[in-house]
């Protein structure tokens, strides 16, 4: 079968969305399918190139700003029909409703061509700078919130990460078929290990290690995760590790050194994808503080590493964080030190949250991901 992916963020950049497109459609390749990625170019010239028997599109494009790294494609509506035109593909599987997969929508639509869309967004992952406009931010949120139903009604079906997010879709107009499908974990890759070696291998202190991996952008709220840290500290000798890039670097740096944290936090920086599996097991709990989770792939790294993890009681957090059972969830800023301290003041419940995390991704195995996404396809060819 002939696939094409449309995205905005893929391979090399390091995103949740990214990671998971990328890992869906080498996997597809392997089971025989030929996989086609749209996606933006990294300056304003139009490229191919190939990727473990992937062929990528990359469209001409732009900086886009507020966003550390990302590019937008401009314009690139009558090369992508062109070039669906020639690969002349079964199905299109869009992965965001922004310029890719608009003009590929448009394209599919055009030729009659079988749409999965699976949505990954939110408008605070869109427009996390609309917040401090705060007379704009309803208008704005909402206005959002209606181009992405309007985007997903024009599938055939489609898809998010977990059942929290496809209550949004519905909650705000969906009306095509859908089902969640989770991004799915690779369980080989990601287990758990021992601790020591790796520590040395980050050169990490020999103490209690806290764990923040991924974007360092507003909607992830890493500042709550620092301030916590002068409260945790009073009880507990710890440091907290925060690894990943992104527009808001500065700001948390600066922060650590309004707290007086440098000694206490230490910034790892952008880390590749193969010691992703080991940055998690020299850590002993993973904290993640978003507001804007589909589903969250490094929290799912988190509990295949067997992790317990302290999340924020927002979006799909919750179904992979059972408050109690594999960590605990917090509401308000003030509740995150204490929950902290709750796990590492008893061993014996930190060693259940760890053995439960480990229990409850079996259900999140990659390798069931993909076959679901496979059966979709055809699924929708059939039509």
């Amino acid at each position: 079968m002939k696939i094409i992916f449309a995205t905005e963020d893929y391979y090399p950049l390091i995103t949740g969305g990214a990671r998971f497109e990328r890992a869906l459609a080498l996997s597809l390749v392997k089971r025989g399918h030929k996989v086609y990625i749209f996606c933006p170019a990294q300056n304003f010239e139009d490229r191919q190139d190939q990727d473990g028997g992937t062929l990528i599109y990359r469209q001409k494009a732009l900086p886009l700003p507020f966003y550390h790294k990302f590019t937008f494609s401009v314009l690139p509506g009558a090369r992508i029909k062109k070039q669906i035109e020639q690969i002349k593909p079964d199905v299109v599987h869009t992965h965001n409703p922004h310029f890719n997969g608009l003009a590929t929508l448009k394209a599919a639509k055009k030729f009659k061509i079988p749409i999965l869309s699976t949505n990954h967004t939110m408008p605070e992952n869109i427009f996390p700078f609309i917040y401090p406009l705060v007379p704009l931010r309803k208008p704005l949120y909402e206005l959002i919130w209606k181009y992405i139903i309007w985007f997903n009604n024009q599938a055939n079906f489609v898809t998010t990460p977990t059942q929290t997010g496809l209550n949004y879709l519905k909650a705000h107009g969906l009306k095509v078929e859908a089902k969640p499908v989770s991004n799915g974990i690779n369980l080989e890759k990601f287990q758990p290990m021992e601790k020591e070696p790796l520590k040395k291998h980050f050169n990490l202190p020999n103490l209690p290690l806290i764990l923040y991996t991924g974007r360092l952008d507003p909607e992830k709220r890493v500042d709550f995760i620092i301030r916590a840290m002068p409260q945790v500290l009073t009880k507990l000798n710890c440091r907290l590790v925060i690894t990943g890039e992104g527009k808001d670097r500065q700001k948390i740096q600066n922060l650590v050194k309004k707290l007086n944290l440098d000694e206490k936090v230490i910034f790892l920086g952008f880390l590749p994808e193969e010691d992703l599996p080991k940055i998690y097991n020299a850590c002993d709990l993973y904290v993640i503080a978003s507001t804007a989770e589909l589903q969250s792939i490094t929290t799912l790294e988190a509990i295949a590493s067997g992790l317990p993890v302290v999340a924020s009681n927002l979006g799909a957090l919750p179904e992979l964080v059972r408050d109690g059972e594999n960590g605990f969830l917090f509401n308000a800023q003030a509740e995150l030190p204490e929950k902290i301290l709750d796990i590492f003041s008893d061993a014996s419940l930190k060693d259940k949250m760890s053995a439960r995390s480990l229990e409850i991704v079996k259900a999140h195995d990659f390798s069931n991901t993909v076959k679901e996404y496979e059966a979709i396809y055809f699924k929708i060819r059939q039509k």
